[in-house]
């Protein structure tokens, strides 16, 4: 077995690993640093990546407090990069003016779970979970791409896949201690650009049986690969914007022509993946066993 028992995955390492199992193996079985040149527009793109980071923080500090026209100041002053009419100023005007995170009930932000499943520790991090009455669950988790994802793009995210699952597996801590029924589970992702048109996806019994089942086979399949077992995609596309590409000889190739459509969006959502984009470290986080 080439990794570790110790390792714990999360939506952002499982998502590398079904789109190029290589590039899953440099980032966390050999830990390389991005060795690319930042240059455009993957340059572009860190920034981006940097300051979606920078929103997140703000987000989390506004949840737990601070005035939003102080971190309007903020943003105004670190806002220096633009992306078509959207930088972190921007974006966080439009979240004052639209105010998704102020929905009833008792609010989590930035909080963490995890659990074993198929012998492997699964976390994630969540941008926000609004606990209702009745024991409804709300996941919020903010976008700051430039575009608007297609809906079939954004259902085919492991994010989608797991935070979910993983609510309705380890959340009972943010609900007295019983666990939440998928079927009063929903995601909801917010795009700082497109205020007004949020992705809402309601779970359920079925999904979650389908996720568990899917993702006991995903990290099955991970655990199972010897060390020479994580191939290269054969999808050209998504080496476009790749930082690890000047390892697998493809910088020459991907330097030029269009980016593949699907490959795109899949960039950009993951631009801000909450646990990914946040730089968080799994390693202090407790289990629920499954």
């Amino acid at each position: 077995m080439a990794i570790a028992d110790d390792l714990t995955l999360s939506q952002g390492s499982l998502q590398d690993y079904v789109e190029c199992p290589y590039r899953f193996r440099l980032r966390y079985l050999d830990r390389l640093e991005w060795p690319a040149v930042e240059a455009e527009p993957a340059g572009r793109n860190e920034r981006l990546r940097r300051d979606g980071a920078e929103f997140h923080r703000m987000v989390h500090q506004y949840l737990l407090g601070v005035p939003a026209e102080r971190l309007r100041a903020l943003a105004e002053h670190r806002s220096d990069v633009v992306d078509d009419g959207h930088g972190l100023a921007g974006w966080w005007r439009s979240f004052c003016e639209h105010r998704p995170a102020d929905l009833p009930g008792e609010r989590y932000p930035e909080v963490t779970l995890a659990a074993e499943v198929a012998g492997r520790r699964l976390a994630a991090k969540y941008d926000l979970v609004v606990v209702q009455e009745g024991g409804v669950a709300v996941i919020l988790d903010w976008k700051t791409a430039g575009r608007r994802p297609r809906e079939e793009t954004v259902e085919g995210r492991l994010q989608t896949r797991v935070y979910p699952y993983l609510l309705a597996l380890a959340g009972g801590a943010l609900n007295g201690g019983a666990p939440f029924a998928p079927e009063r589970i929903e995601m909801r992702y917010w795009y700082a650009a497109f205020p007004n048109e949020p992705t809402v996806i309601p779970y359920g019994r079925d999904r979650f049986e389908a996720d568990g089942a899917y993702l006991t086979g995903l990290l099955q399949e991970i655990s199972d690969r010897p060390a020479d077992g994580f191939e290269r995609t054969d999808d050209p596309g998504r080496c476009r914007l790749c930082t690890y590409r000047s390892l697998c000889g493809t910088a020459e190739v991907t330097a030029q022509g269009d980016l593949d459509e699907d490959a795109a969006a899949d960039f950009l959502l993951s631009i801000d993946d909450g646990d990914e984009a946040m730089g968080f470290d799994f390693a202090g986080v407790g289990e629920v066993s499954f």
